[in-house]
Parts: C-alpha cells; structure tokens; sequence
C-alpha cells in the first residue's frame, strides 16, 4: 500500500491507479519543447546532469537524434518527469552519446547572491598584461589532471 499520514494515526491510501493519473504527461515521455543554439543557455541554469542513452528499441532514434543535434549545433530544451518532479531540461551531444541536464527556473536563481556590476575605466597596460597572462594559462580543458586532494 502506499500513502501518507493526513494526521497522527489517519492515513490516506492511495492506489497505482490514482498515482498514474496523477502522474504529469511527461512522467514516461520527453516532451521538447524548443531548440536552441549550442552556446545559448547559461550554465548556472544547470542543476544535475546525467548520461542518457537509448533502450534496446530506441537505438535508431536515438542516434538520428544525436546526429541532428550535432551537426546542426542545437541542443533540446524539453519537459521531463524525474523523482516525482517535472523538470525543464536540455539535452546535447557529448563525445557521441547524450548528456541531460536538468534546469532551474528563473525563480530558483537568487539575484540577490550577484555581485553588483562594476564599470571603470582600467589603465591600457593593466588590460593588455591580464590578457597576456589568460593566454599564458589557455589551454584544453582536461578533467584528468584534476584531483581532489
């Protein structure tokens, strides 16, 4: 049986068939909603991400879909249900798999946790030393070289 306690000693059931009407439309399906280009959503938008890959019987959709978002540099902005919770989510391409990342909505960000923006004129030489140095350290990112210690 499966429910929740309304108050202390009363429950309420609930059966299989209440909690799959329940359920949003999205609870076995993706619905996209929207493409957008590769380099438009702002990662602070991301929550988790996850590896998504195909089921036996969705190999070939999967891969067509894999393959169109590659080459036309997009990536999927859909409706999902995860953990109960329909969430807003983008979906790209990843070294030839699919990689999902859920989204937080506009209100779930806290503005009041940026830094106010600041606007002044900096000295040529100051600019022209910081871009000397970001080209010194530019290089391919490259998780490996990274540990925890």
């Amino acid at each position: 049986m499966k429910g929740y306690e309304s108050s202390e000693g009363k429950y309420v059931v609930v059966d299989d068939e209440e909690l799959k009407k329940a359920a949003p439309p999205t609870a076995s399906t993706m619905d996209i909603v929207q493409f957008v280009r590769n380099d438009e959503v702002d990662p602070i938008y991301f929550e988790s991400s996850y590896y998504v890959g195909p089921e036996e019987n969705t190999a070939k959709p999967y891969q067509l879909f894999l393959q169109a978002l590659t080459l036309t540099k997009y990536h999927a902005i859909a409706k999902l249900a995860m953990h109960g919770r329909e969430h807003i989510v983008l979906t790209r391409p990843s070294e030839g798999a699919m990689v999902l990342h859920t989204l937080y909505y506009p209100d779930e960000l806290h503005s009041a946790n940026r830094a106010p923006k600041t606007a002044s004129k900096l000295p040529p030489k100051e600019v022209e030393l910081a871009k000397n140095l970001v080209q010194h350290l530019a290089g391919p990112f490259k998780p490996s070289e990274f540990h925890d210690t």
